[in-house]
Order: C-alpha cells, then sequence, then structure tokens
C-alpha cells in the first residue's frame, strides 16, 4: 500500500505465530513490512492432574474469569477432548475484548469485560469486581501469570481459585536473519505485548544482537512492560499502544513513528551506507611516513641539499653513519621504554578491571532490585490509570444522564408554571366546585347513613377552602357554619362502648345468681343413746331433758321466714341454663339493633332482659344489681337522635346565604 501510515518500516513482531497473523496483514495494509519472531510458544497442559478436578468443580464457581483468548481456547478445547461442555451457572468475565471475542466463538456469553485498558487494572476497576465478596471465584489463565488480580478479589473477600490449561515456553529460534536484518539497517522497532516475551525475546538474540536491540524502538501494551524496557537499556524511544489489541498496536506504531521513526530510519540508513563504503571519522588524515621511507623529489639530496654519493669515503660519510647508528639506538632505546609503559597500563588497566568485578556483581543485583520496584511500580500505576479512566468514564455517564436530568428538569418546571397559571386562573372555581363537592358528600352521609361526625368532617374541610376566597365567601361560610353548629348540637351515641358494655353483660351471665329451691326436712337418724335409767331421779331428769332438746330443734326447723309479696319462681337446673342463653340473646339482639339503628328492637330487648333479671335473679346479688342499673341506663339512650336536614345548594358559585 503506497499510502500507508507505515510505508517501509520494518517491524519485528514477536507475538506467538498463531496469533499474529491479523496483526502482520494489518500492517502490510498499512505499508510496513512485518517480520515474524515469535518469542512464546503456548502449550496446553493436557496432562495437568488439576484438570478434571478444576473442570468438575466449574458448576459450582459463581465467577469465572479469562485472562487471555490461550486462556479461553486451550480451556474449552481441553473440556472438548473430554467429551466436557459448559454449564450453565457461573457468570463469564473477560479480561479485553479480544478474550470476549474468543469466547463468543465458542457461543459462551460474556457478562463482565472492561471497556478498557484491557489489563487486570482494568478488569478490576469494573463495578462487578467490586461485588466479589464470598463469591466462589475461579481464574482460568496460564502458568506463570500475574497475581495482581488474584491477590485483589481476595482483598475484597472473593473466594479465588485458579485452573493453570498452559505454559509459556521460550521457542528455538535462530537469530541469525534478525542480525542481517540489523546489519543493512532494518527492523526499526519491536512490538512486545509482555514482560516475558521481553526477556525471552533479549535471551534469543543474545550478546551479540542486544546492542541493535536496545537500539531499536518499542511498542508495548503496558506501563508495566514499558518500564521494564527502559530499564533493560532500550534507548530509540518506546510507546504504549492506546489499547491492548492488535489496531491498539497498530496505532502505537503509528505513534511511534510520528515521534522517532523519520529521524531514526535517516540515521540508520546513513551509517549503512558509510559501512558499505569503508568510511567512517577515523580515516580522515593519511598515516604517518616514517623516517629515512619518505618517498618525494628530495628523496637523494643531504641535510644541507648538495647531492652526495653511497660510495663516498669521505670522514663527513662516517661521521653521519656515526650519527645514523646513535640515533637508531635512540629509537631503540624509546621503542623499549614505550612498550615498558604500554605493558605497565595494561598491568594497571587489568588489576582495575578485577577490582571492577564486585561493582558490576553489585550493580547487577542493583539493577534487578530496581526492575522489580519498577515493575511492581507500574503496575500499581497501571491499577490507578484503569480506576482513573473508569471514574473518568463514570463522570462522563453521570454527567450526561445530569444533562438529560436538567433538560427533563426544565421541560417540567414549564408545565408546572404553565400548570401554576391555570391554577390560578381557575382557582376560584376550582374552589367553590370542591366546596360544593364537599357539601353534597355531607348531605349523603347524614341523611343516608346518619353519620354525623363524617358529615361534620366534610362541612369543616369545606370551610377552610372558602377561607382562601376571603371576603368573596362570606355568605357561603355564615351558611355552613350554622349546619356545622347544628350538627354539634346532635348528642349521637357512642356505638362502639356501648356494644362492648352489651357483650360484656352477656360474658358475665353465667356468673349471675338465681333463686334457688328451699331444701325439705328429711328425718334424720339420731345417735344410739343410752336408755335413761327411769327407776331413779337423775334417769327421770335426762330422759325430759333429752325430750325438750329434741322438741326445740325440730320447732325450729319448721320455721320458714318469707318475703313480703309474691314469692320468687323457683326454677329446675335444666330450666336454669335455657334462662342465661336467652338473656344472652336478648343483649346479642340488643347490640345488633344499636349498629342497625332499630330503635324499638333495641330497647324491647333491653327491656326484656331486665325483666328476666329481675324475675328469675337474686336481687341481693351485687352483680346482678349492677347489671339492672346498666341495662336501664343503655335503655334510656336514644340510639337514633333526630338530625338536622342539610339543604341541597342551588349552586356553588352564587353567593347565598342557605
Amino acid at each position: 500500500m503506497s499510502n500507508g501510515r507505515l510505508q517501509g518500516l520494518e517491524v519485528l513482531v514477536t507475538r506467538p505465530g498463531h496469533q499474529c497473523g491479523l496483526l502482520c496483514a494489518m500492517l502490510e495494509a498499512e505499508g510496513a513490512v512485518p517480520v515474524q519472531f515469535p518469542v512464546l510458544s503456548i502449550e496446553p497442559l493436557a496432562d495437568s492432574e488439576a484438570l478434571d478436578p478444576g473442570f468438575a468443580g466449574l458448576a459450582e464457581q459463581q465467577l469465572v474469569i479469562f485472562t487471555s483468548p490461550n486462556a479461553v481456547h486451550c480451556c474449552l478445547e481441553l473440556m472438548q477432548q473430554r467429551g466436557l461442555s459448559w454449564p450453565d451457572g457461573p457468570e463469564v468475565a473477560a479480561l479485553g475484548r479480544a478474550t470476549a471475542e474468543a469466547l463468543e466463538k465458542w457461543k459462551i456469553p460474556v457478562a463482565v469485560c472492561p471497556d478498557g485498558p484491557y489489563t487486570s487494572e482494568g478488569l478490576l476497576a469494573h463495578p462487578r469486581m467490586h461485588q466479589t465478596a464470598d463469591q466462589r471465584t475461579l481464574l482460568v489463565r496460564g502458568i506463570g501469570g500475574r497475581e495482581v488480580l488474584a491477590e485483589t478479589l481476595r482483598e475484597r473477600g472473593a473466594r479465588v481459585s485458579t485452573l493453570e490449561v498452559y505454559r509459556r515456553t521460550r521457542p528455538d529460534a535462530d537469530p541469525a536473519p534478525l542480525m542481517e536484518r540489523w546489519q543493512r539497517g532494518g527492523i526499526q522497532v519491536v512490538v512486545v505485548t509482555s514482560l516475558e516475551g521481553l526477556d525471552n525475546l533479549l535471551a534469543l538474540v543474545g550478546p551479540d544482537g542486544r546492542e541493535a536491540l536496545l537500539g531499536s524502538g518499542l511498542v508495548t501494551v503496558s506501563g508495566r512492560v514499558a518500564t521494564a524496557a527502559r530499564v533493560r537499556g532500550f534507548t530509540d524511544g518506546i510507546v504504549v499502544a492506546p489499547e491492548a489489541s492488535d489496531a491498539g498496536l497498530v496505532e502505537g506504531l503509528v505513534n511511534w513513528r510520528k515521534k522517532h521513526g523519520n529521524g531514526g530510519v535517516a540515521m540508520k540508513d546513513e551509517d549503512n551506507n558509510k559501512r558499505q563504503t569503508g568510511e567512517t571519522s577515523g580515516d580522515t588524515n593519511p598515516p604517518p611516513a616514517l623516517p629515512g621511507n619518505s618517498e618525494g623529489g628530495d628523496s637523494g639530496r643531504g641535510g644541507d641539499g648538495r647531492e652526495t654519493t653511497a660510495d663516498s669515503g669521505s670522514p663527513r660519510s662516517a661521521a653521519g653513519l656515526a650519527a645514523l647508528a646513535l640515533v637508531l639506538l635512540l629509537i631503540l632505546a624509546a621503542v623499549v621504554a614505550a612498550g615498558g609503559w604500554w605493558l605497565y597500563e595494561r598491568l594497571q588497566a587489568l588489576e582495575s578491571s578485577q577490582e571492577g568485578l564486585v561493582t558490576d556483581l553489585e550493580l547487577a543485583e542493583l539493577r534487578d532490585s530496581a526492575v522489580s520496584s519498577a515493575e511492581r511500580l507500574a503496575g500499581r500505576v497501571d491499577n490507578l490509570a484503569a480506576e482513573h479512566q473508569s471514574h473518568v468514564r463514570d463522570l462522563a455517564r453521570a454527567e450526561e444522564a445530569m444533562q438529560q436530568v436538567r433538560q427533563s428538569q426544565g421541560r417540567v418546571d414549564e408545565r408546572m408554571e404553565r400548570l401554576e397559571e391555570l391554577a390560578a386562573a381557575h382557582r376560584d372555581d376550582w374552589i367553590r366546585s370542591e366546596v360544593d363537592y364537599l357539601y353534597g358528600m355531607a348531605r349523603h352521609r347524614l341523611e343516608l347513613r346518619g353519620d354525623v361526625s363524617g358529615a361534620l368532617a366534610a362541612l369543616k374541610e369545606a370551610d377552610t377552602l372558602l377561607e382562601q376566597l376571603g371576603g368573596r365567601a362570606v355568605p357561603q361560610r355564615e351558611a355552613l357554619r350554622e349546619h356545622i353548629n347544628a350538627l354539634l348540637d346532635v348528642r349521637t351515641v357512642d356505638v362502639a362502648g356501648t356494644s362492648s358494655r352489651l357483650a360484656a353483660m352477656a360474658a358475665q351471665a353465667d356468673q349471675w345468681l338465681v333463686h334457688e329451691e328451699i331444701a325439705r326436712l328429711d328425718a334424720e337418724p339420731m345417735g344410739r343413746q343410752p336408755d335413761a335409767d327411769l327407776s331413779t331421779w337423775d334417769g327421770w331428769r335426762q330422759a325430759s331433758e333429752r325430750a325438750w332438746h329434741q322438741l326445740t330443734t325440730s320447732l325450729s326447723s319448721l320455721v320458714v321466714v318469707r318475703r313480703e309479696g309474691p314469692p320468687p319462681v323457683l326454677m329446675a337446673p335444666d330450666e336454669e341454663w335455657f334462662l342465661r342463653e336467652n338473656l344472652r340473646l336478648q343483649l346479642q339482639t340488643a347490640r345488633l339493633a344499636l349498629v342497625q339503628e332499630q330503635s324499638e328492637v333495641y330497647r324491647d330487648s333491653l327491656v326484656q332482659a331486665q325483666e328476666w333479671l329481675e324475675r328469675y335473679f337474686r336481687q341481693d346479688d351485687p352483680q346482678v344489681e349492677r347489671a339492672l342499673e346498666t341495662l336501664r341506663e343503655l335503655a334510656g339512650k336514644d340510639i337514633r337522635p333526630e338530625l338536622p336536614s342539610l339543604p341541597e345548594r342551588r349552586g356553588g358559585n352564587r353567593e347565598e346565604g342557605s
């Protein structure tokens, strides 16, 4: 594609082979040159002893979380091999959109998926993940995954277990093609999606390719991996993709090229051209000529410019040879001294390097510690960033909802203002209509049901409404006050209280004493006593005293004291039961007549009960006496007093005095 945003950019794709097809196609569509170099291999754990118990307990889980598409495919393929199907019980959550799409391909509905970022922190920021207290939660993942998801859910009260269905391994890949590309200036940027993949890539390229790799750009999906890459020495720009997806990685590469790509490509092309032509910054000056080996027109001349010959035997030639020997000796001494000095410096450098070995080890330990701290800090930053993004989305949704509420409130306010205007325009008419309705209700309660209290309440409510009209309703209020006073003068009967008193009397009927039949005189056998001896005076005296005692006792038992007037009616025991039941029946009849406002039946029932009490029950019984007083009091009440009449109103809106 000639006009792609990544035209000519060589990208090293390190994702597993079965997962990089779509990304490579998208890169080619943008004009890039993808170079596949998988640094991770996915192996399902078909022989794991924990799989069968884990699959058997799926139906008991309340929430199942898949952490990657690999977890989805490996888990469901292993279940399919065992003839198992996915249960209907658990709620399913996906760590990201790609994982959710993988679940949908297996026809498994996804209930929870974050809007972004697609990381453990992004999923933990979802509202559903804050409602996991005391819930059985299963994490389906690979061996060696991050623990932040499980630890955070346990802190929130979830009962978390894990099911590991695959392992990530480092493939046996040959880095030689990568070295060739780097040597000729290719592979400007690397795509790495996990910390484990980053470490595997560094291990696969080895020391020979480390410098070229660290000099390349890097695009990743999380701040945690970006921080680890900086610590490990990447220097040519690190960019975090906007989301953990193929499309997000493409956008991350576009962002990298905008920031770093153009200058970096030009510099590498220039370096490549220099390497091919053999030009370096150190080759601009020719090597110095050795003494006596200079080539030129003055090679056959002496020091004074006069011509000399090789076979000259003059004393001047001998002196020259001696001087030359001295010079050579000095040069040799200088060379020996320089060699000694060079050897001494090498020894010193070697000792210094040996002393620095301990420092390098310490620095390595410090670097590893710094990497771990940086990774933990990056995880916290990712978590905070995910929660921040979640809060921003929630605030945006809340703001949108508030805007809708404001609009709705504005429409409601407009309608309320219109209603208030209409109500103000027709307020008097409405009040008079309501007064007419209340007055009609009062007439109905009073005339048809005899409900004085209900009619009185309706008239008082009508008077309260008329009060709002002020002086315009004075005649109507005067008429209402007359009717209210008339109803206040009516002496009504407390139906509930009277009924309760009658019920209490009926319950006490068994305690009232009736007249009893006088006991008959029965001959009582005399106690056997010894016969008196009539032959002596004492015997006659004892016999006389005994006879007189028996006579007086018999006469006293025959005396009966009767009251003046007719004798009381005496009843047999079976008749007494019928008497009490009939008495209760009269009292219950009076209660029923009281409720139905049947004055004659009410009064006749109480009078009949009173007569039976006076005739058949003992008047000296305090309970009978109180019952008679109560019956006389209740029989004297008028349970249906005469009620005043409420005339029909001839027009609610006309000011009238009646």
